[in-house]
């Protein structure tokens, strides 16, 4: 039997991972300074997180029955091209803040799922983790 409700939520957290900003920076071509080194492997790594994640829960949603949304990309990323990466970390903060609140919100709609909101309570450590990290970065003020 399908999980009606956790498809949906799971859903609502696929979509804000396919439109988190990181991996649209890899699509992109954006000047990465000798003093953003740090900052880019950040980025790298938020990327990654995000296509695992986002793989994670195309996995689970499938396990309870139900069928992932059709993948749609923010198209106000089109921008990004030869920005350089400091010039962008308010905008990523931003967004990753956006991705946070997503997955608290769901968090707490998944009580009668409880795997479900296990793999949600990990990955929200993880983007929260991103996120502090984004806020310590220089030049990110």
């Amino acid at each position: 039997m399908t999980d009606i409700r956790a498809v949906a939520v799971l859903n609502d957290l696929l979509a804000a991972e396919n439109r988190s900003l990181a991996p649209r920076l890899f699509e992109s071509t954006v000047f990465v300074s000798r003093f953003d080194i740090d900052a880019h492997r950040l980025v790298q790594r938020m990327n990654r997180a995000a296509r695992e994640h986002a793989a994670s829960l195309t996995s689970l949603i499938l396990d309870l029955g139900g069928e992932p949304n059709p993948l749609r990309l923010d198209v106000s990323t089109a921008d990004l091209h030869f920005l350089e990466l400091h010039a962008v970390l308010p905008r990523l903060i931003d967004d990753q803040s956006r991705v946070v609140r997503a997955y608290s919100r769901a968090g707490a709609s998944l009580a009668h799922a409880p795997r479900v909101a296990a793999v949600v309570a990990r990955f929200l450590a993880e983007h929260q983790q991103s996120l502090d990290a984004l806020r310590a970065t220089p030049k990110a003020a």
